[in-house]
């Protein structure tokens, strides 16, 4: 994956985040979306190398996500000082 643009018109529906690596693994997913005070920022943990997200609204997509404007997301494995992958950034549009 690379970082680019996203508009709800591009999602698939259900939407699932999917990586390259060992299927039966624990992942950890990192995530921060939009700036300052409010910003969000935190961490999922995932066993396997999928996350499914279901079915994402459009009235969900504009009302909670496109007030960020971006998000970024990475992924590692779980356990002790593995390395982080490096940062997907995705610009968000209506």
């Amino acid at each position: 994956a690379s970082s680019g643009a996203l508009a709800y018109d591009d999602l698939p529906n259900p939407l699932a985040l999917e990586w390259r690596g060992v299927a039966n693994s624990d992942y950890v997913l990192q995530y921060q979306a939009g700036e300052g005070i409010l910003g969000v920022k935190g961490e999922i943990s995932v066993s396997g190398n999928r996350r499914d997200l279901g079915n994402i609204t459009r009235h969900y997509w504009e009302e909670y996500v496109t007030p960020y404007k971006q998000f970024r997301l990475r992924i590692r494995r779980a356990g002790p000082a593995p390395q982080w992958g490096p940062w997907l950034t995705i610009q968000v549009r209506k």
